[in-house]
C-alpha cells in the first residue's frame, strides 16, 4: 500500500514538471514573436535590443604596421613583395615591407631590394633626360634609407646634370638670337661653348649646321662681290653685272652688291648719247682702235686702224686712215 501511494506521488510530480516546461516554452515563444514584431515596426537602437538577442562581437583588429609576428605571414608578405619588385611596382612592395617588423631579416632584405629598384628606375629616368622623375625615385629610396650612398651619389650627379642643361640652354638661346641678327661668327662661338658641355645636344647641332650654311653663303656672296668689283675697276661692266646677279640671287638685300649695281647703272648711262631723233650712241673715249671686218661688206674691208680724237664734249672720227700715225 505504501509503495502504491509513493508511485502515484512521483507520477503527479512528473506531470507537474512537464506541464510547467511547456507553459514556460509557450510564454518564451510568444515573447520572441512580440519582440520581432516590434523590430519590424521600428528599428531599435542597440540599447533597446534585449541583451540576449545581441551577438557577441568578433574580435578582428586591423593589422598594425610592423606588428606581424607570424613567420608564415611574414614569409607570405615577403614573397608577394618580391613579385611586385620584379614588375617595378615598388609602392605596393613598400607597403608590404612596412608590415614586417623592421628588425626581422626579411624586412632588411626587402628594404635593400626595394631601394635597388628605386635606384634602377632613377637611372632609367636620368638616361631619358627626365630629371624630375629621377629625383622622385631617389627621394622615395632615401625615404627607406637616408644614408644610401648610391642614391646620394646619383642625386648629386643629377643636380650637376641639371646645371649643365641650364647652361647649354642659355648658350642655345643666345646663339639663336645672334643667328637671327645675322651675327654668324658670334653665334658659332656660343654654339661651340654649348657643345663643349653637351656634344649630343640636338638643337645646338641643328643650329650649328644652319649657321655654317649661312657663313658659307656669306663667303660665296663676298667672293661674287670681289669679282664684280674687279670687273668694275676694269670697266668690264657686263661681266660685273653677271657676278652681281649671282650674288643677289643668294641675298637680294645685300647692301654692297646693290650699291655696286647702282654705280654701274649710273656709269653706263653717262656713256650713252641720244641725238635729236632719238638714236642712241655709245660714247667711245679718244684713242686708237681697229675698225672693219675681213668677212664683212666691201666698205668694211679691210680691217684698219682708226684714231678717235676728242672734240669738245664729243668724239670726232679721222676716217679712212689706212696707216694712221701712232698717237
Amino acid at each position: 500500500m505504501f509503495n502504491k501511494h509513493k508511485f502515484l506521488g512521483f507520477l503527479a510530480g512528473l506531470i507537474a514538471i512537464v506541464s510547467a516546461y511547456y507553459l514556460i516554452k509557450d510564454v518564451s515563444d510568444d515573447l520572441v514573436v512580440i519582440v520581432l514584431e516590434r523590430l519590424k515596426e521600428t528599428p531599435p537602437t542597440v540599447s533597446e535590443v534585449p541583451p540576449f538577442l545581441l551577438e557577441p562581437p568578433v574580435e578582428n583588429p586591423p593589422i598594425v604596421a610592423g606588428q606581424i609576428t607570424s613567420e608564415y605571414e611574414i614569409e607570405a608578405y615577403f614573397d608577394e613583395a618580391l613579385v611586385y619588385i620584379e614588375n617595378d611596382k615598388l609602392e605596393q612592395a613598400s607597403a608590404l615591407y612596412k608590415e614586417i617588423p623592421p628588425s626581422h631579416e626579411k624586412a632588411q632584405l626587402l628594404s635593400e631590394k626595394i631601394i635597388e629598384g628605386y635606384y634602377l628606375l632613377a637611372l632609367k629616368s636620368q638616361d631619358k633626360g627626365d630629371f624630375d622623375e629621377a629625383k622622385k625615385w631617389i627621394e622615395r629610396g632615401l625615404g627607406l634609407d637616408a644614408t644610401n650612398k648610391k642614391l646620394g651619389a646619383l642625386k648629386i650627379k643629377i643636380a650637376q646634370a641639371e646645371e649643365i642643361r641650364k647652361g647649354v640652354e642659355n648658350y642655345y638661346q643666345q646663339a639663336t638670337r645672334k643667328n637671327n641678327r645675322g651675327e654668324y661668327e658670334e653665334s658659332r662661338a656660343l654654339i661651340q661653348h654649348g657643345l663643349s658641355l653637351n656634344p649630343t645636344h640636338e638643337k645646338l647641332r641643328a643650329l650649328s649646321e644652319k649657321v655654317e650654311l649661312a657663313l658659307k653663303k656669306r663667303q660665296q656672296i663676298e667672293n661674287f662681290y670681289q669679282l664684280a668689283l674687279t670687273k668694275v675697276n676694269k670697266k668690264a661692266y657686263e661681266a660685273a653685272r653677271i657676278w652681281i646677279d649671282k650674288g643677289l640671287s643668294l641675298d637680294p638685300s645685300h647692301k654692297k652688291l646693290q650699291a655696286l649695281k647702282r654705280k654701274i647703272s649710273r656709269t653706263t648711262t653717262q656713256d650713252i648719247v641720244t641725238n635729236s631723233i632719238g638714236m642712241k650712241f655709245k660714247l667711245i673715249k679718244a684713242g686708237k682702235f681697229k675698225m672693219g671686218s675681213e668677212n664683212g661688206r666691201d666698205n668694211e674691208k679691210p680691217v684698219h686702224w682708226v684714231n678717235a680724237i676728242k672734240l669738245r664734249n664729243l668724239v670726232g672720227w679721222v676716217e679712212r686712215e689706212r696707216n694712221p700715225p701712232l698717237l
